[in-house]
């Protein structure tokens, strides 16, 4: 991936990361989502396209990493792999400039150039290597810090409004309709939109989820959730009556007082 298309990539992620955060603060101030519908519209739609952003983020991307993968392995055997960007030539060139100081500063004996000249070369392919390093480590923490961004977002709404409470995905309380609204949320994330699989149903749904860059525990726990939504739709219970006065709070309009004239 070349530079400028590396600084696209996290533009759009820090883009994706403020929208995040700003998801989060409006589901914490809410303070009408017990309503299932509003739960729906207000939490569960922005949530998810928070998750379609950094799902088309990742799988365009994608493309140009395998792509590279693909040139290097066509490579001749005998030829040393470079791990810097050839149009960061600037910051090479620095890096350079930088060995030499270096070496000058240390300079002993000029008998010892030679060795000095190879010496200079390795330091310059280190350095590189060094400073391409810090680049991918940066972009890979901030790779793994906005999935587990979009794992917690995706968490938070299955613990607010009508499922509010401890755990995540509670799905015994809520009653029915809120199971069907959470199931049909939860299968967009691990829906395979390719009709012409072969695959089994577990591997087409870890794929998908993968394209999401969680881990296996998390992939693990949004399938749990799933499970439990089904579980609560096929039990076809009621709300209990404190879910049931909960998602009706907000629908309650409390009358205002009229002013009347004092009497003398």
């Amino acid at each position: 991936m070349t530079e400028e298309k590396r600084q696209e990539k996290i533009k759009e992620i820090q883009h994706l990361n403020v929208r995040i955060r700003n998801v989060q603060e409006s589901i914490q101030l809410s303070t009408s989502l017990s309503n299932p519908q509003i739960w729906q519209d207000n939490c569960l739609n922005a949530v998810k396209n928070c998750v379609n952003e950094w799902r088309n983020i990742v799988s365009f991307y994608q493309q140009d990493d395998d792509g590279n993968n693909n040139n290097n392995d066509d490579d001749d055997d005998d030829r040393e792999e470079e791990d810097y960007d050839h149009d960061n030539i600037e910051s090479i060139m620095d890096l350079i400039r930088i060995v030499e100081n270096e070496l000058m500063n240390n300079k002993n004996d000029k008998d010892e150039d030679k060795d000095k000249d190879k010496d200079k070369d390795n330091l310059i392919v280190e350095r590189i290597k060094n400073d391409n390093d810090n680049k991918n480590g940066k972009h890979d923490e901030l790779m793994t810090n906005t999935a587990l961004k979009i794992y917690g977002l995706i968490q938070m709404s299955l613990q607010v409004g009508p499922l509010k409470g401890s755990n995540p995905g509670y799905f015994k309380r809520c009653g029915v309709d809120v199971a069907k609204i959470a199931k049909s949320y939860l299968h967009e994330f691990i829906e395979d939109k390719d009709e012409n699989h072969d695959e089994n149903h577990d591997n087409r749904h870890r794929k998908v989820l993968q394209c999401l860059k969680f881990t296996e525990r998390q992939e693990e726990n949004i399938k749990k959730w799933l499970e439990n939504a089904e579980k609560a739709i096929s039990s076809n219970k009621p709300p209990s009556k404190s879910a049931l006065k909960m998602q009706n709070a907000v629908n309650k309009v409390v009358p205002s007082k009229k002013k009347g004239k004092k009497k003398k």
